[in-house]
């Protein structure tokens, strides 16, 4: 994974804080928790064409199927397939979009993302 990450045309803060996430432990949730909110709160516009797709996520959705949830917010013309979801770990990808989602909301509901995640 961390192979993947060096050589993905991303911007460099973004590199080094999922380079920094994957070095962390296994058990440790938090650290996708928190790029995903950094990405939602300040630079989700940059990879994602139509925030709408963010927004229009069912909790439902984003828990049973958050790789289909991530692949649709980051799929663009020139990536398709939303390979940005690649560099996020399986079993970490369902926080890392708790994350981006309560980066998103403009006010306290955020909360209900980031107490999801920690269930």
């Amino acid at each position: 994974m961390e192979k993947q990450v060096s050589k993905a045309h991303i911007p460099t803060y973004l590199k080094a804080q999922l380079l920094s996430a994957s070095q962390r432990g296994a058990s440790d949730m938090r650290s996708y928790l928190d790029v995903g909110y950094h990405l939602g709160r300040y630079h989700l516009d940059d990879f994602c064409e139509d925030l709408d797709l963010a927004y229009d996520a069912t909790e439902d959705e984003v828990t049973e199927h958050p790789t289909r949830v991530l692949r649709r917010i980051f799929a663009s013309e020139e990536h398709p397939r939303g390979e940005l979801t690649d560099l996020i770990p399986l079993r970490r990808r369902r926080a890392f979009l708790f994350g981006i989602l309560a980066g998103l909301s403009e006010e306290e509901p955020g909360d209900f993302w980031l107490l999801r995640a920690q269930e």
